[in-house]
């Protein structure tokens, strides 16, 4: 949670206006003051669902030929880019920076995917551009882990509830990514559920597209809404670490299709609850000829479908994800599948103004026989998680945790302390 001390202007919100009134880069700080835009998107009926998503393949997979459309999206980019505000309108720019220290502690460890203790030093600088329809983001991190663009996209408004992007962006199913980006001091503990980690950090579904996303929503009469959100882009592809996302500076990178939705009702359109189904398809091609040989898998067409809610009730705050992960390996000698289960629960108790206790317990189901989680090496499959946050100043906070964590091969423990914080 946010401390209730911690204030920061949204705009939107007091005004009444549109949800893209307000510069971008807030609207993406989801947390500040709990004063959140949601994204939302629309999922299939429960009926014939692997072939709703064999018909999006085929609507969508031709457009996203890397060959025809990586021209086409830079030149879509630059395009936006160059459209100007409107004269008489006040741009608006948005610089953010989120900087963190976290030192960390393994023990029980068997095998050496992770470290057994050490530290990470992370720089997360988000700036964005608002002008009169014309909106743009970027999001750079720099950490002793890794030096990435992390989004990078161009937006147009059309209508008072409806945005289209082209970038690099946050796919919507991955709700959690959505709601705290990569900035640690957005979100109260300091891990995050293994079903929802970054493609590098073991997590198994896509998180960064390269592509288009919609994003709309709708309020009703009585001040409650839906919000629905859909992308369509580039998927990631499976090496010997595990995904890795599509590099548009990078010509020779070649990734399939991946399309991805998110629907969401809002009691209050403008306030912090919601709940929604989600879900996704992506062709994830394997990187390199060797170590497809060596697997024996052409591609994996992953489908995933899940449900969620983030809800509050008074200093009590609940965020839940359940998913259902479907994977069809493409083989030579004969295609097969694969399925599992992946849910968590997160708690967290506001105790006055500057202290938050939380805890979390995630468990999969059907993990043990799914092939294609030992291919993600680093998931984690099970861990309960308690931790404490201190909001020791305005904008900055100090959190402990600590976990029993259970990957496919080994099992341990985890202890974690953090500063994070977030200037101006």
């Amino acid at each position: 949670m946010v401390p209730n001390g911690f204030e920061y202007d949204i705009g939107f919100e007091e005004r009444g206006e549109s949800m893209y009134e307000s510069p971008l880069v807030v609207q993406s700080m989801r947390l500040l003051r709990g004063k959140m835009v949601r994204r939302a998107f629309m999922a299939p009926a429960t009926t014939g669902i692997s072939e709703a998503f064999v018909s999006m393949k085929n609507i969508f997979a031709p457009l996203l030929n890397p060959f025809d459309w990586k021209r086409t999206l830079a030149g879509i980019l630059l395009a936006l880019l160059a459209i100007p505000s409107q004269a008489g309108d006040e741009a608006q720019h948005e610089f953010l920076f989120f900087p963190s220290v976290e030192l960390f502690s393994n023990t029980g460890l068997e095998d050496e995917l992770f470290d057994s203790a050490g530290h990470i030093v992370s720089a997360d600088f988000m700036y964005s551009y608002s002008g009169n329809r014309f909106r743009f983001l970027g999001e750079y991190v720099l950490s002793t882990e890794e030096n990435e663009i992390e989004r990078l996209a161009a937006g147009w408004q059309f209508g008072e509830q409806t945005m289209l992007w082209v970038g690099r962006f946050h796919q919507p199913s991955k709700y959690w990514t959505t709601e705290h980006h990569h900035g640690q001091y957005l979100q109260t503990s300091i891990s995050r559920p293994g079903i929802e980690e970054w493609e590098d950090e073991g997590g198994p579904i896509p998180t960064h597209i390269t592509g288009l996303l919609l994003e709309t929503g709708h309020i009703r009469e009585d001040s409650s809404g839906y919000q629905f959100s859909l992308s369509a882009g580039f998927a990631p592809v499976l090496t010997e670490r595990g995904l890795e996302p599509f590099e548009p500076w990078d010509p020779s990178s070649d990734h399939g299709a991946a399309v991805n939705f998110r629907l969401a009702f809002l009691p209050d359109y403008f306030g912090n609850d919601q709940f929604g189904i989600l879900g996704g398809w992506s062709d994830i091609e394997i990187d390199s000829d060797d170590f497809a040989s060596q697997i024996g898998t052409e591609s994996i067409e992953q489908l995933q479908l899940g449900v969620y809610m983030n809800w509050s009730w008074e200093q009590l705050r609940i965020i839940s994800k359940v998913n259902y992960l479907e994977n069809k390996h493409i083989r030579a000698d004969g295609d097969f599948t694969d399925d599992f289960w992946s849910g968590y629960i997160q708690a967290e108790y506001a105790i006055g103004s500057y202290w938050t206790v939380y805890g979390r317990h995630e468990n999969d189901s059907g993990e043990d026989d799914t092939e294609f989680l030992r291919l993600i090496p680093k998931f984690i499959s099970h861990r309960n998680v308690f931790g404490v946050r201190w909001d020791v100043a305005k904008s900055h906070a100090l959190t402990f945790e600590i976990a029993d964590t259970e990957t496919l091969t080994s099992e341990f423990g985890q202890y974690r302390l953090q500063w994070s914080a977030v200037f101006p």
